[in-house]
């Protein structure tokens, strides 16, 4: 399958991550993209050829054919360089690598230059995402990076030798945004949602190349549209006059970043390939001690660990039953959760790692008594962490005022600014 980094396929499609189009307005008249922009990978820059039907997960879609080979949406191959193209109709059926690894060589022509490039992007992925990449030995399946005339490559997993193919000019950001392809990312206009968010000027894009801006549904889109995906082009994409082929609604323009894979462009190679072989991180709260006592109103200091394996912890979340607290990403990690009033309370941590996969505490139950609860809201019960609130309008204090549940609830605290919560606002204590 191949998907859109917030848009795949299954629908960040079956071609991994989405591309954005839009209409443009008169004065957009910013420098036009060229063979070698940085936001506008292409196969074959500078080149057009004959336009031709091809499948993708069971879809027609028209696709170039040049010097033998097919090609989608300016830089995704349907054919590799050296191998015999597949026979015209075939179905194309696009896979995820297993456990999210990728065999992979690089052809010996590259110079080591490029190669330092490829070798930099295969880091950033693995930095940033589940995937892993080993070198080949005699994988059946697996990637070869080749050298060539512009920037594109083959989506997701088609069996066999693929290639990732880049020319001198292709940058670290342009293979970040080749390897997504690989990976399984379409572009971001692809998306079958795209027109509640760009617009499509197709009187400004070049003759021939209009099909590239076709929407494709057989993927899966996830999340929302991602103007700061890697794998969106720019404003001046495909443009024949110097006028941009997308905008946004409001008619602006945008440059498709080539610096990294932005958060929905990792939200949707999770979603794709899951964290397999991710460890997830350890926490554990180190104070208080299970059962500490204060007396209201309270300051309690919870210190907490955190550790993760393979990876790094990001940051660690303070809740309070199911309450969020508050949060640290700088060890050793700490909260302090003042003016806390008589009850009891159940406190955890959550950690998360670099690739967003948590790791949750043991609980550790404290006790607040005395003080504003007790004596202005005399005989009204202090809010529990650990009660059942089953039945509708049960009142208790917290925080020198009274509340009222609205419906069956347990672990989470009254909000007199949430609205909307499952407690009411009832009065403040001793009124």
């Amino acid at each position: 399958m191949t998907a859109r980094t917030t848009h795949a396929a299954w629908a960040t499609s079956v071609l991994l991550a989405g591309l954005l189009f839009s209409s443009c307005s008169k004065n957009q008249q910013d420098t036009p993209p060229t063979p070698t922009s940085t936001d506008s990978e292409r196969a074959f820059p500078g080149r057009k050829g004959e336009v031709v039907t091809a499948y993708l997960n069971g879809s027609a879609m028209a696709v170039e054919r040049i010097d033998g080979l097919r090609v989608f949406e300016g830089d995704i191959m349907f054919d590799s360089p050296g191998e015999t193209p597949q026979t015209e109709g075939a179905g194309i059926i696009s896979k995820y690598w297993p456990g999210a690894v990728v065999y992979y060589t690089i052809n010996s022509a590259i110079s080591a230059t490029k190669r330092t490039t490829i070798l930099n992007a295969i880091a950033y992925w693995e930095s940033n995402t589940i995937v892993r990449f080993t070198p080949r030995t005699t994988e059946a399946n697996y990637v070869e990076f080749m050298n060539s005339t512009g920037c594109s490559a083959t989506i997701g997993m088609v069996g066999g030798r693929q290639t990732v193919n880049l020319a001198d000019n292709c940058t670290y950001g342009n293979t970040i945004h080749e390897i997504g392809h690989t990976m399984g990312l379409l572009h971001e206009q692809t998306r079958a949602d795209r027109d509640a968010y760009v617009v499509i000027n197709y009187a400004n894009i070049e003759s021939g190349k209009e099909h590239n801006f076709n929407k494709y549904s057989s993927g899966f889109d996830n999340g929302a549209f991602d103007f700061g995906s890697i794998m969106l082009y720019g404003s001046y994409t495909f443009s024949a006059n110097n006028l941009a082929t997308i905008t946004k609604l409001d008619g602006s323009t945008f440059t498709g970043q080539r610096t990294g894979l932005s958060a929905g462009d990792k939200a949707t190679i999770t979603a794709m390939y899951g964290t397999v072989g991710n460890a997830a991180p350890t926490a554990s709260i180190t104070a208080p001690v299970n059962n500490a006592s204060y007396a209201a109103p309270a300051s309690i200091i919870i210190n907490a660990t955190a550790a993760d394996t393979d990876g790094t912890v990001s940051k660690v979340e303070f809740y309070n039953g199911a309450t969020k607290l508050g949060e640290d990403a700088t060890s050793p990690y700490s909260f302090t959760w003042t003016g806390v009033a008589a009850g009891s309370y159940a406190l955890k941590v959550v950690a998360y790692d670099n690739l967003s996969v948590t790791g949750t505490s043991s609980s550790v139950n404290v006790t607040v008594t005395g003080g504003t609860d007790t004596t202005a809201c005399s005989g009204i019960p202090a809010w529990s962490a650990t009660q059942v609130y089953a039945t509708p309008g049960i009142q208790v204090s917290y925080q020198g005022k009274v509340f009222s549940n609205k419906w069956w609830i347990q672990g989470t605290a009254p909000n007199q600014a949430d609205t909307w919560g499952p407690w009411a606002f009832v009065k403040n204590c001793g009124e």
